[in-house]
C-alpha cells in the first residue's frame, strides 16, 4: 500500500512540476513562448497589391513558323446549326436499324453518327433554322417517337466550282 501511494505522489510531482507553468498542447500564442526577432517579421509569402501602379508592358517575339503551324493545326470553321438526335444506344444493332428506317423515309438526308463512350449517337439533317428542324422532326416522328432537335456545330457546305 505503501508504494502505491509513493508511485501515485512521484507522478503528481513530476506532472505538475514537469510542465512549468507551459501548456504543451497549445500553440504558442503572442504571450506565450519566446518573442525574437523573426516572429515579429513581416509575412514575406504575400505581397500586398498597388493598383495605383503604372500599367506594364508585354513584348512577344516569335518566329513566322509559330504562325505558319496555328495556321495548319488551327480548327475548321463552323456554322451554328440544327440537327435531329433520332437514336441514343450501346447497342449498335438499334442504331444499324434506326439508321435504315431513316434512309427508307429520307434518302437524301444527311445521316451522323457520333461515338462518345458508352454510347453511339445518330443524328439525321443538317438544317440552319430550328424551324427547319422541327418540320423535319415532325415528319419522321411517326417512326422515331424520341427524336429530339438540337443545337450543333457544323463544318461548312462544300463549294461547287463552277465552269
Amino acid at each position: 500500500m505503501k508504494t502505491l501511494s509513493l508511485i501515485t505522489i512521484l507522478t503528481l510531482f513530476t506532472t505538475v512540476f514537469g510542465q512549468e507553468n507551459n501548456n504543451w498542447r497549445l500553440y504558442p500564442g503572442s504571450n506565450q513562448g519566446s518573442t525574437n526577432e523573426t516572429s515579429l517579421q513581416e509575412d514575406s509569402t504575400t505581397k500586398k497589391l498597388d493598383f495605383n501602379a503604372p500599367l506594364g508592358t508585354v513584348n512577344i517575339y516569335q518566329t513566322n513558323q509559330i504562325d505558319s503551324l496555328t495556321k495548319k493545326i488551327g480548327r475548321a470553321p463552323y456554322i451554328l446549326g440544327y440537327t435531329v438526335q433520332l437514336e441514343v444506344s450501346q447497342q449498335t444493332s438499334k442504331i444499324r436499324d434506326a439508321r435504315y428506317r431513316l434512309l427508307k423515309l429520307q434518302p437524301n438526308a444527311p445521316i451522323e453518327e457520333k461515338y462518345l463512350a458508352p454510347n453511339t449517337y445518330l443524328y439525321g439533317g443538317s438544317f440552319y433554322t430550328r424551324t427547319d428542324a422541327y418540320e423535319f422532326k415532325n415528319e419522321i416522328k411517326n417512326y422515331f417517337p424520341n427524336a429530339i432537335v438540337i443545337a450543333k456545330k457544323m463544318n461548312l457546305p462544300p463549294i461547287e466550282k463552277t465552269k
